[in-house]
């Protein structure tokens, strides 16, 4: 009985270490898109978008996950412009139903 011996290695180096995204990335990503119809809808998505502003921030710096993080970002951001915007609109009067006259 003889040994087998192992096969000859890759000549291009073998297949690339799977890539490990940043979790907290993934999550910023996550919320952000998730709290702009949730803004829209109900206004609760501001939560959501500022813990999305939250976790990107402190994912941008790591060494996987940048994109993510930064588009959480941006979308959680978006988030919470939009209900700004619609507070700012509401107090002025003029999303009210009331016609005037």
């Amino acid at each position: 009985m003889s040994q087998d011996a192992p096969p000859p290695p890759s000549p291009y180096g073998g297949p690339p270490p799977p890539a490990v995204t940043n979790t907290r990335a993934r999550w910023s990503l996550l919320l952000g898109f998730v709290s702009i119809p949730l803004t829209c809808l109900c206004g609760l998505g501001v939560v959501l978008g500022i813990a999305a502003i939250v976790l990107g921030w402190r994912a941008k710096d790591e060494t996987t996950g940048r994109a993510m993080a930064l588009g959480g970002i941006a979308s959680g951001a978006i988030s919470v412009v939009m209900l700004a915007v619609f507070l700012v609109l509401h107090a002025s009067g003029a999303l009210n139903d009331a016609p005037s006259g």
